[in-house]
């Protein structure tokens, strides 16, 4: 495996910097799969490589990986705005899909809490995602309410982890992006692409029976995981990780 820092633009040019984790196992084109973090809200702990070991798991079993921050947040340019979340993981598809080392029919998209949210719009629209995982995604964010989203900020707020959200109406702007981006709304119109869902059982912050819900409004082919045990910041669960990884590698690497 090797790896490498990359960067790309947005739509309004906005500098996103990411690492490309590229596999030395199987043959060219490498399947790829472009991971997209949630909304961080506290600094990363001592130890934590954030989705670095995830895309190294995926190189293990011969699936390139895209990390990158979205706009407002790590070493991306920006401020945070979730509406724009989409576009910028459209540069990172742009990237992949263009990228002489892999595969533009095995392009998926796994995307984690809020960055589930963005996946799921764009994999709705845009026909060159060929697979997607929704990971401790909300199944319908009507159900957030301002308060949470109002400590969210507090949060983010404090610990520096998103840039650009000290202006007063921060929290009542993300409640409306998050109701635009509503997988009640979007969920149905991704087929026929494959999509799992996966959660775990002891997530915190978003009830399974989510999952259930928009598991059963979703249309085939789909597959929905619910691990025992795992969190809401689900990466760090290597069981779930590895199932995860596999679903893709069944996909595409029988």
């Amino acid at each position: 495996m090797r790896s490498e820092k990359v960067g790309f633009r947005s739509f309004d040019e906005t500098e996103l910097r990411g690492e490309l984790f590229i596999p030395q196992v199987g043959l060219k084109p490498y399947p790829a799969v472009c991971l997209c973090h949630g909304i961080p809200v506290s600094p990363r702990q001592p130890g934590d490589r954030g989705y670095a070991e995830l895309a190294e798991l995926f190189c293990e079993n011969g699936i390139a990986a895209l990390t990158f921050n979205f706009r407002g947040t790590g070493e991306s340019e920006g401020d945070f705005d979730l509406l724009a979340w989409p576009a910028d993981l459209e540069a990172a598809i742009d990237y992949l899909y263009n990228h002489t080392l892999l595969d533009k029919e095995r392009l998926g998209v796994a995307g984690f809490s809020g960055g589930a949210l963005a996946a799921l719009y764009v994999a709705s629209r845009d026909p060159r995602v060929r697979a997607l995982a929704l990971c401790s995604m909300p199944g319908d964010t009507s159900r957030i309410s301002l308060s949470a989203l109002q400590e969210t900020i507090k949060l983010a707020r404090a610990s520096g982890s998103l840039r650009g959200i000290d202006a007063p109406g921060t929290a009542e702007k993300l409640k409306k992006d998050f109701d635009l981006l509503n997988p009640k709304r979007i969920i149905k119109q991704v087929s026929p692409r494959p999509l799992l869902i996966l959660h775990g059982s002891a997530d915190e912050l978003i009830d399974p029976k989510e999952a259930e819900e928009i598991f059963a409004e979703a249309p085939e082919p789909k597959q929905l995981i619910i691990v025992e045990g795992a969190p809401h910041k689900i990466r760090l669960h290597r069981e779930a990780m590895e199932k995860l990884v596999s679903w893709f590698k069944t996909l595409w690497l029988k």
